[in-house]
């Protein structure tokens, strides 16, 4: 797996009045486009007015070396999250912004959890602890402690992740998930405090929004959210089955038609999930006559919607136009 390294830095324009920022010095990290512009400047050269924590892989003196050779004076600032037109490997990178700032400033912080069948889910070298902000923190929490990057084995069915959100200063949130490629698994967003699910679309950028009140602890719980994960029927590449189902007319602005060939279901599940994870429509037919239902979608604002059936055997997806 070769080895790896942490680099711990205070960015001043991450959260407004500064966080904390990990930095994978080993590795190039791979990003899905059409997210919110900005991340963090910091890469692999330390900038004049910077800060670096490093942690030790154990206990006992160590000491960092700087060699003349190791200064770049033409570096240039990049963010750290900058390779666009990479096949998304399984990961989960997550982004905390105030509502009224995303798309126009900087993460309040972030988190990445990344999978691959060569880790396992000890927490070891692989991993880096995340450090607590002075305003608002994201991190993975499991064994008493919090992480900022998180390497571990393949998810699989039923499999839970909490996420620590902490110190709380705004009212108004969005989470920004920018899901990787996950074959046969399906991967939400639960929040405890609601009594929610939020489907994440895997191979693009999902927002969630949510809202906290000082009033009410719950809502400002640390541990209120966690990531879940499912296995599909089948997964939606099948060409055998999903090439049986069509859904028609799309666009539409009154009724949606969804055919299911020659599958002969005897029950389905229907589910109407706009881009921010939320179920909008949710029909359990415990008959679908003469392989087809019909949907009124006529309430439906305008927009990309994905439209989610599942069966005993079969699990499908695809997009839905509202005009």
């Amino acid at each position: 797996m070769g080895s790896y390294s942490w680099r711990y830095t205070v960015d001043g324009q991450s959260g407004g009045r500064g966080a904390f920022v990990t930095y994978n010095v080993d590795e190039v990290d791979f990003t899905i486009g059409g997210g919110a512009s900005g991340s963090s400047d910091i890469n692999n050269f330390l900038q004049p007015y910077q800060v670096a924590f490093i942690r030790t892989s154990s206990n006992g003196s160590a000491s960092v070396n700087f060699n003349e050779n190791m200064i770049d004076v033409n570096a240039t600032q990049t963010n750290t999250f900058s390779t666009d037109g990479i096949s998304p490997f399984p990961h989960i990178y997550t982004k905390l912004f105030v509502t009224a700032d995303y798309g126009i400033s900087t993460p309040l912080a972030f988190n990445q959890i990344r999978f691959n069948d060569k880790f396992d889910n000890n927490f070891d070298q692989f991993d880096a602890q995340a450090f607590y902000n002075v305003d608002e923190t994201l991190a993975r929490l499991a064994n008493n402690q919090i992480w900022a990057i998180e390497n571990r084995d393949l998810p699989v069915d039923g499999e839970s992740l909490p996420l620590l959100t902490y110190q709380y200063r705004r009212t108004n949130y969005t989470f920004e998930f920018e899901i990787g490629d996950f074959p046969g698994i399906d991967v939400y967003l639960e929040d405890t405090y609601l009594n929610t699910t939020h489907f994440l679309q895997d191979n693009q950028i999902n927002t969630v929004n949510f809202s906290i009140d000082e009033t009410i602890p719950e809502s400002m719980a640390f541990n209120r959210f966690n990531i879940l994960f499912e296995e599909e029927t089948f997964a939606v590449n099948d060409h055998e089955f999903a090439n049986q189902i069509k859904i028609y007319p799309n666009p539409t602005d009154d009724f949606l038609n969804i055919n299911f060939g020659t599958l002969n279901l005897n029950q389905a599940q229907v589910t109407i999930i706009d881009l921010q994870g939320r179920e909008i429509i949710k029909i359990d037919a415990k008959e679908v006559l003469n392989n087809e239902m019909q949907i009124d979608v006529a309430n439906l604002a305008r927009g990309v919607y994905v439209v989610k059936v599942k069966s005993q055997q079969f699990q499908f997806t695809d997009k839905l136009i509202v005009e």
